[in-house]
């Protein structure tokens, strides 16, 4: 141009339709191609941080609502259990894994965007070859990580509750759900 600055711009196809690229020298387009600076970092981390935390705040609501019918059913399959809590016996296994199981179905009929949206991309920029990946991976290890914590607290420490655990995983997760994925429960308030 007569700024003495270059421009480029093509267009690529792609999986779907098509990839528009554009190119510059001038000090603005340089600038934003640079390094992360630590505004950029510090910015990043507060957008986090307060997506992160405003999705906890639902938490209390969303574990209540998700809690009752999982809760209900452990409760009834207690006369499968016949008063042997213990993890020795099959009944408790199968009355904690189909009240896991009810609530995971609950809590996706009722987020059904956890399909689609791809966690921290409302904060972070995700490559493409992430994002897959990430959408599988983080509500498994979601998963894993509340029902973890919630044998720890409870059969690991010898209070052979199904009631406790039940309810501590999905405490838990409830919270970690949240925090990733509550930012979305909050842009569609």
């Amino acid at each position: 141009n007569s700024d003495g600055y270059l421009y480029a711009s093509w267009v690529e196809p792609a999986d779907e339709g098509f990839k528009v690229y554009l190119a510059g020298t001038t000090p603005e387009m340089v600038e934003a191609f640079n390094p992360i600076t630590i505004n950029d970092a510090t910015r990043v981390t507060g957008e986090a941080t307060f997506g992160i935390l405003a999705g906890v705040v639902l938490s209390p609501l969303a574990a209540l609502l998700w809690m009752i019918i999982p809760l209900g059913v452990l409760l009834f399959t207690g006369i499968f259990r016949k008063g042997n809590d213990s993890l020795s016996n099959p009944a408790t296994i199968i009355s904690i894994i189909i009240s896991i199981v009810i609530y995971e179905v609950i809590k996706l009929g009722s987020l059904p965007f956890m399909r689609t949206y791809v966690p921290f991309s409302a904060w972070i920029p995700l490559p493409d070859w992430l994002q897959s990946p990430l959408q599988f991976a983080v509500p498994i290890v979601t998963t894993i990580v509340a029902l973890w914590f919630a044998w720890f607290l409870t059969y690991r420490r010898g209070n052979e509750s199904p009631f406790y655990l039940v309810a501590l995983f999905i405490a838990a997760d409830a919270v970690m759900t949240m925090a990733v994925y509550g930012i979305v429960v909050l842009g569609a308030i």
